[in-house]
């Protein structure tokens, strides 16, 4: 819930947050590669896998433009009138929006756009042996070293365009008539790191060649994380008096970098499956063949770290603020850290072959 209390009466607006908008996902391709070696004294084996993996996603949210005119002033009041809707960006700098935008600009906005992109790599060497626990049930334990390195880009882009024309006062020769704001939040998490790998793949025999198996891992990796936020902010106006607001009209561009860390820390990897397999061997068992259908889970606690400003803005922009261009210092006076979880997970089709 948002209170907004106009500058133009003693009139409090109070906002009802009707939805939440996620940027979802959708489904991508990924390729894994596997070489090993097996042994046939006591069925030992070792395994040398990559997994390669890219999503991307892109969504876009819009409302009717918003604004109401104040009667008893003839202004503008650029928040959401009575029965209008409104879109708020939880990661934009709403500090430097209010103290920097060259224009009487809310924290609302009609449109907002999100992009969401991924590339993961992921290697795992590792050791195991079959047991035959009884007929038609085998267990495999493994273990082994796992390396992988990530990197996730988050974008955010809020834009308020909107061209207004108010009759004009006995005070005032003119009022305002466009307005452009464009604001951008980016986050990138970068990390690498390796660890420790281990699981047990269980394997229930139904038939000759049909089986259902499963698997379950988790790796602890040691790596380096860094994050980094950067925020750009753009506006321009034109058609108002001074009368309207002590400004000359200007065209402002602002540009900040927020945040940036780089830190060591450990990253917990699970990884769950289940499926069916086909398998045969040929030629008296000199070759082995399996196909598998399965279903994959995978969970990365804590892979990405964002960070939503408390209060940054405390200085004045530098330079001419009528020059396109015009920067700003920052310094922030505290920022809220959110930590989220990757997950990805999906169909699985795996052929291998035995010689």
């Amino acid at each position: 819930m948002v209170a907004v209390i106009t500058p133009f009466s003693n009139t409090v607006y109070t906002m009802l947050n009707q939805k939440s908008r996620f940027i979802g996902t959708k489904w991508s391709p990924g390729v894994r590669a596997e070489v090993g070696w097996g042994s046939d004294c006591n069925d030992w084996d070792l395994g040398l896998d990559w997994t390669y993996f890219r999503n991307q996603r892109t969504s876009r949210s819009s409302v009717p433009i918003f604004s109401f005119i104040n009667p008893n002033t003839n202004s503008i009041v650029l928040f959401p009138g009575p029965e209008q809707s409104a879109l708020v960006n939880p990661w934009v700098n709403q500090a430097a929006i209010t103290f920097f935008a060259p224009t009487p600009f809310s924290l609302f906005f009609p449109d907002v756009k999100a992009s969401w992109r991924l590339s993961l790599n992921d290697i795992t060497l590792s050791m195991g042996r079959t047991f035959w626990l009884r007929h038609g049930f085998a267990l495999r334990p493994y273990a082994g070293v796992r390396g992988a390195w990530t990197k996730t880009r988050f974008q955010t882009k809020s834009l308020f365009q909107t061209s207004l024309t108010v009759a004009a006062s006995d005070e005032a020769g003119s009022a305002l008539t466009d307005i452009d704001l464009l604001t951008k939040d980016r986050f990138i998490d970068r990390f690498w790191g390796a660890g420790l790998h281990l699981g047990i793949k269980p394997s229930w025999y139904f038939c000759s060649h049909w089986s259902i198996f499963a698997n379950f891992d988790a790796a602890l990796i040691y790596g380096k994380s860094r994050s980094q936020k950067k925020e750009n902010y753009q506006g321009s106006l034109s058609g108002f008096v001074e009368t309207f607001l002590p400004i000359q009209p200007a065209f402002t561009s602002y540009n900040t970098v927020a945040f940036k860390s780089a830190f060591f820390s450990m990253q917990p990897i699970f990884d769950l499956a289940l499926g069916l397999r086909f398998e045969k061997s040929w030629c008296c068992g000199r070759y082995h063949s399996e196909i598998d259908l399965a279903w994959e889970h995978h969970l990365w606690l804590e892979n990405n770290y964002r960070t939503i400003d408390l209060n940054p803005v405390t200085s004045a922009p530098t330079g001419n603020p009528t020059t396109p261009g015009t920067s700003f210092l920052a310094a922030n006076a505290g920022n809220i850290g959110i930590s989220t979880t990757l997950e990805y997970g999906g169909p699985i089709l795996r052929v291998r072959f035995d010689f």
